[in-house]
């Protein structure tokens, strides 16, 4: 996957970063909290980092992770085995 340029919003504010997988990358001109607004998505903050060379932050966030479907039984048995009566 490559960068892809993003609105972020914090406050009343909109800027633009850029976003790769779980990374994020913006200008360092606002304070961050746990969490930040990136399109139309929240995500908690994990980590980052002031890159004081350009002035931006880095960003690691906390991705949603699908749940895993649940496996359906055959015959109405449980998923331990049939039941014994």
């Amino acid at each position: 996957m490559s960068w892809e340029k993003v609105e972020i919003h914090v406050d009343d504010l909109t800027l633009v970063g850029y976003m790769e997988d779980d990374m994020l990358n913006m200008p360092a001109s606002v304070e961050l909290g746990d969490e930040i607004k990136v399109g139309s998505k929240v995500y908690p903050i994990v980590s980052f980092e002031h890159d004081a060379r350009d002035d931006r932050y880095d960003i690691k966030l906390k991705l949603a992770v699908a749940s895993p479907k649940k496996k359906e039984s055959k015959n109405d048995e449980s998923p331990k085995g049939p039941s014994k009566g």
